[in-house]
């Protein structure tokens, strides 16, 4: 399955937009410290928005006085334009973004590089970007880990061997994907970030991954996943807990 059809689905937008988890203002937060950044540039992208959390987290992070968010998904942009004020938002794709060339100061890609031809993402990203512009990519993965729950790293195991994360056609982001880039690297860090779920929420949540996604469309029941996980999450969630997400970000500018 193309790895730029998982997320077209109307269902999967609104979970987005409900669902996910609100941790892009702390790693935002963190890029800020990391740069020592106090300038708010004239105008920013979100590429690969989806249905907008990033977007938000981008608007209130005061980095930009202009913010557009663009996303392959019309389901997504919906979402996106209905929920999300201070922006604007239009269907488009990473490898074209619809912007002139050297218009962009900031350029923000959050867990969406991966589902894209990455180098061409990246040259796009070179040729939008101001001489002293920024791309900031990051991502979190799936949240597996509690102190508070030992045993949810072991219920996301069991869950991944029934419904995998799909692989064709996606790309794992390192430090080294940017060796041959038209840009350079100018900050990275891997780290954790964390926040609270109850079981329903937590619920609402895994619904939304990638794997849940591939093996709906591929004929799984929506109910079948549900039901699966609430039977085998409920002992766990006796009270809500932190779950904890292992993040990264990568900072870029173009070259000299």
């Amino acid at each position: 399955m193309a790895s730029d059809r998982l997320f077209l689905a109307d269902w999967l937008a609104e979970g987005y937009v409900s669902s996910r988890p609100p941790v892009h203002g702390q790693i935002l937060g963190r890029v800020v410290s990391e740069l020592a950044w106090d300038r708010s540039t004239d105008v920013a992208v979100d590429s690969g928005c989806g249905a907008g959390a990033s977007t938000s987290a981008l608007i209130h992070s005061g980095l930009a006085r202009q913010v557009l968010g663009v996303d392959p998904s019309a389901s997504m942009i919906l979402e996106a334009n209905t929920h999300v004020r201070g922006a604007s938002f239009v269907v488009g794709k990473a490898e074209a973004l619809p912007v002139g060339s050297g218009a962009v100061g900031l350029i923000t890609a959050a867990g969406s590089l991966n589902f894209t031809n990455v180098q061409q993402c990246l040259a796009e990203a070179r040729r939008v970007l101001s001489p002293d512009g920024v791309l900031v990519v990051y991502d979190f993965a799936t949240g597996r880990r509690s102190a508070q729950s030992p045993d949810l790293e072991s219920w996301y195991a069991d869950w991944l061997r029934r419904w995998p994360t799909p692989t064709t056609g996606v790309t794992a982001i390192r430090p080294s994907t940017f060796d041959e880039a038209p840009l350079r690297l100018i900050a990275y860090e891997s780290f954790t970030v964390a926040t609270t779920f109850d079981l329903n929420g937590y619920l609402d949540y895994v619904m939304t991954e990638s794997n849940v996604s591939s093996a709906i469309r591929s004929g799984a029941s929506m109910e079948e996943i549900r039901g699966w996980c609430e039977q085998h999450l409920r002992s766990l969630f006796e009270e809500p807990f932190q779950v904890e997400f292992d993040s990264y970000f990568a900072c870029l500018t173009p070259q000299p």
